[in-house]
C-alpha cells in the first residue's frame, strides 16, 4: 500500500537561507541527500522509481528528504559550499528533533555526506555513485561537459534528456519535468558545484557503504574505489543499471542497504517487484519426438532442463518451473538474463533440439513460488514469435542494458494477443 509522506516544510539554515524537507515512515532516522540536478522535494515524488525506493526504505526507517540551497524548492545559491549544504542538512534534522542519524548521499552530494560523516551525528554512511571530486571524473567528462554547456545556454529540455536514458521509460516524462524546473529555478546548477571531498576521506569514522553502478554516467569506477579504499570502515558493492540507488538493479541495491543498515526485505505473498521474466521453448517439439522417439525426446528435454538449471544458477536466475518442452525463469538483472540466453543458445547451436527464448521486464505477481501477471503473459507471447535459436526481448529489457555491450536488431512493433497496444520487439544479436 502506498505510504503518505509528511507535508513539505521549510526551515531557515544557519545563515537564513530557506531549505525544504519532508519525512516518510518511522524508525531509525535516515537522511537522504539527492544529487543537485534531480533533487526536488515536490516533483521527485512523481518519478515512480524514486518514490518506490523511498517507500521501501520507509518500511524500516524514518526517511528524511532535503532540498538544500541551490536545489529544488530551496532558495537559490549560485555558489553553495560543502560546509553550507552540510549545515542545511543539520538544520532539517534539528527541526525534526533528530539527534544521530544514518545518511545516504547520492552522486554530487558525496562530498557533503563525507563531511558530515566526520562528525558524531552520523551513525552510518551510504554513498551512491559518489562524485567525490567532479574535476577528476575522467571517464564521464563528456557527460559532465554536455551538462555544463546546456546549462549555460539555458537549454533545459536537452539537458533533461541527458538523464532520461538512465531511467525506466515510464519515468521519462516526470524526469524531464523535474530537470526543466530545477534548471529554471537554479540556472547555475550544473556549474556551481566544484567540490572536492577527498581531504575529508581519512577523517570519516562512520561505517560506510559505497554503491557503484557499472557503466553509469554519474561517476567513475576509479573514484568509487578510491573512496572505498580510503575510508577506514568502508566496503564497495557494484550493481547493474545506470544510476544508483534509484535506477540501478533495485533488488541488489535494497539487499546492500539492508545488509548494511541491519534489515532485510521480507518476501510477501503476492509481492510485486521488478524482474526480467524469461521463457524458453523447444522449437517443433513434436518433430523432435518423431525423430528421436518418446524416450529419446524426453532424454533430450531433460538434458536441456539440466543445462538451463545450471546456467540460470550461474547467472543468478531462478528457475520457476519447467513446462514440458519449455521453462520459465526469473532474473533480477537484465544483463544476467541476456547472458543466460546467449549461453543457452551457444550450447545448443549444433544440437538436434533448438530453443527459442523470449523475455520481458516488469513486475510479476509472486504466489507460492510461481509467477503471474501481465509481464508473464507478454514474455510468453514474445517467446512464441521467436524462431529457432533466436532471443527476442521487449523494449523494457533492451532499455535496461543500454551501454552494456549488447546489440539488438529492431523488429518493429508487433500485436500481442490479448493486448490493445503493440509492443516493439528486439532480437539479440549473436545469440545463436
Amino acid at each position: 500500500m502506498p505510504m503518505t509522506r509528511s507535508g513539505i516544510q521549510f526551515v531557515a539554515s544557519h545563515d537564513g537561507t530557506r531549505i525544504a524537507y519532508w519525512s516518510l515512515g518511522s524508525g531509525p532516522p535516515l537522511l537522504v541527500l539527492h544529487n543537485f540536478t534531480l533533487s526536488h522535494a515536490e516533483l521527485e515524488w512523481e518519478i515512480g522509481s524514486v518514490r518506490s525506493f523511498y517507500e521501501t526504505l520507509a518500511e524500516h526507517h524514518q526517511v528524511i528528504r532535503l532540498d538544500p540551497r541551490g536545489a529544488g524548492l530551496a532558495a537559490t545559491d549560485p555558489e553553495p559550499t560543502i560546509a553550507d549544504v552540510a549545515r542545511d542538512a543539520l538544520a532539517a534534522v534539528d527541526a525534526m528533533e533528530v539527534g544521530r542519524f544514518d545518511l545516504v548521499a547520492v552522486s554530487t552530494m558525496a562530498p557533503v555526506g563525507i563531511s558530515l560523516a566526520t562528525t558524531e551525528r552520523v551513525d552510518r554512511l551510504v554513498l551512491c555513485d559518489p562524485s567525490v571530486t567532479m574535476a577528476e571524473a575522467q571517464e564521464h567528462k563528456s557527460f559532465i561537459r554536455a551538462t555544463e554547456v546546456l546549462s549555460q545556454a539555458h537549454l533545459e529540455e536537452p539537458l533533461a534528456n541527458l538523464w532520461v536514458p538512465v531511467a525506466p521509460a515510464s519515468d521519462a516524462e516526470a524526469l524531464r519535468r523535474i530537470m526543466a524546473e530545477n534548471f529554471r529555478r537554479h540556472p547555475t546548477l550544473a556549474t556551481g558545484v566544484e567540490w572536492d571531498g577527498r581531504p575529508h576521506l581519512r577523517d570519516v569514522t562512520a561505517p560506510t557503504l559505497v554503491i557503484y553502478t557499472r557503466g553509469g554516467p554519474a561517476t567513475s569506477v576509479d573514484q568509487a574505489r578510491e573512496v572505498a579504499g580510503t575510508i577506514a570502515k568502508a566496503r564497495l558493492v557494484a550493481v547493474d543499471g545506470q544510476f544508483s540507488p534509484y535506477f540501478a538493479d533495485r533488488a541488489a541495491v535494497i539487499t546492500a542497504f539492508g545488509e548494511f543498515l541491519g534489515w532485510q526485505p521480507e518476501p510477501r505473498h503476492g509481492e510485486l517487484g521488478m524482474s526480467v521474466v524469461v521463457f524458453t521453448d523447444v522449437v517443433a517439439s513434436t518433430e523432435v519426438i518423431d525423430r528421436l522417439g518418446d524416450t529419446g525426446a524426453r532424454a533430450a528435454q531433460q538434458s536441456i532442463e539440466r543445462m538451463i538449471d545450471g546456467i540460470a544458477e550461474d547467472e543468478e536466475g531462478r528457475v520457476v518451473k519447467h513446462l514440458g518442452d519449455g521453462s520459465l525463469i526469473e532474473f533480477e538483472s537484465a544483463s544476467r538474463a541476456l547472458e543466460f540466453a546467449q549461453r543457452v543458445q551457444s550450447r545448443l547451436a549444433d544440437d538436434t533440439a533448438r530453443v527459442r527464448i523470449g523475455m520481458a521486464a516488469g513486475e510479476p505477481i509472486r504466489e507460492d513460488g510461481d509467477l503471474h501477471g501481465a509481464v508473464v503473459v507478454v514474455a510468453s507471447r514474445i517467446n512464441a514469435l521467436a524462431g529457432p535459436g533466436e532471443v527476442l526481448v521487449s523494449g523494457g529489457v533492451r532499455h535496461l542494458v543500454v551501454g552494456k555491450g549488447f546489440a539488438f536488431d529492431d523488429l518493429g512493433e508487433h500485436a500481442l494477443k490479448g493486448f490493445n497496444e503493440p509492443v516493439r520487439l528486439w532480437r539479440l544479436q549473436g545469440a545463436g
